[in-house]
């Protein structure tokens, strides 16, 4: 086979794929820029709010002492609603909010002895990492309408990852409460964090909301 034909050829196998990795690039890029506008302009519009959502989970909530989150923590276990272990981490099994059981496990986080943020873990009793239907993607999509139906207010924006053994990340913020889900490490864990976005006082919230 002469060479400019068989160069010909290449070119013709090779162009296709090229050009539908540049058109899958461009699209990334400007799902990207969507979905951080979106998330600019929910935090600049939040920040000027001067009311707080402070509710978090089970009666906790931001800027609650140490000393009264470990005195609750102890009339929840004795009650039989919360669980744990050595790790001191709060475990609890949901029934009523999914299609089937759940398990959430969380911890919070304190700045001057006050809750300012709450990591959480939530996956299927008893899930499997063999079995699809147990995986963090499926009850991720689960997830988040619950949430919507606990909490309300503004709806979560899609933010891509660009990781391909995770989906999207979703945030949404309400005033000061910001909700941030997406896959954890564990592929049948979803993470979901709440967040003190104005621990230090409403002049810092909106001094960064302006600069983002």
């Amino acid at each position: 086979m002469p060479l400019k034909k068989l160069l010909f050829i290449i070119v013709l196998t090779i162009l296709p794929g090229a050009c539908r990795d540049h058109n899958r690039n461009i699209l990334l890029a400007a799902n990207d820029k969507a979905a951080q506008k979106n998330y600019k302009d929910m935090l600049y519009k939040e920040s000027k709010k001067n009311v707080r959502n402070d509710s978090l989970l089970y009666d906790i909530f931001f800027q609650m002492p140490d000393t009264m989150f470990y005195s609750y923590c102890t009339k929840m276990f004795k009650k039989g609603i919360f669980n744990g272990g050595y790790d001191y981490e709060v475990e609890v099994h949901i029934t009523d909010a999914f299609k089937r059981p759940v398990q959430l496990k969380f911890y919070p986080v304190f700045e001057n002895s006050v809750i300012t943020e709450l990591p959480c873990r939530f996956s299927y009793v008893n899930a499997s990492v063999y079995k699809k239907e147990d995986r963090a993607n499926v009850l991720l999509m689960e997830l988040i309408p619950v949430i919507m139906k606990w909490y309300g207010g503004n709806a979560f924006v899609e933010m891509p990852t660009h990781n391909p053994l995770k989906g999207s990340t979703y945030i949404k913020i309400d005033a000061n409460r910001q909700i941030t889900i997406a896959e954890g490490d564990n592929v049948t864990e979803v993470e979901v964090n709440f967040k003190d976005l104005k621990p230090a006082g409403k002049k810092r919230f909106e001094q960064t909301a302006k600069h983002q």
